[in-house]
């Protein structure tokens, strides 16, 4: 199988990306700071999921896309991205896997 991985370079991107290459995939990841450690054997794209147009120029219809993307604006706004990108390529596939944290006025509301 062909993975791309937005997020790779974060805690579960990582992950993912190491089990899927140990697993004998294909793992492309798509990754905002190009000094990411990775594990060897992933094909790496740098770029900004918050850019549709440099997310849709990674994204292939024999893809099988893995969101793992953490922070808000990425979450939101790149996820959406990611999407509209995986349908205009005919990908089958999308996977989201999501940690992300609650705000911490959020968090307050919920200690009690």
């Amino acid at each position: 199988m062909k993975f791309v991985v937005f997020g790779a370079s974060g805690r579960t991107g990582r992950a993912f990306a190491s089990q899927a290459l140990a697993a004998g995939h294909d793992v492309a990841a798509f990754v905002r700071n190009p000094e990411a450690t990775l594990p060897e054997g992933v094909t790496v794209t740098t770029g900004d999921v918050l850019d549709a147009a440099a997310v849709a120029a990674v994204v292939r219809s024999d893809h099988t896309i893995v969101v793992t993307l953490g922070q808000v604006d990425a979450l939101t706004i790149g996820a959406g991205h990611v999407i509209r990108a995986a349908v205009a390529a005919g990908a089958r596939r999308l996977l989201g896997v999501v940690g992300a944290g609650v705000l911490q006025a959020d968090a307050e509301r919920f200690r009690h």
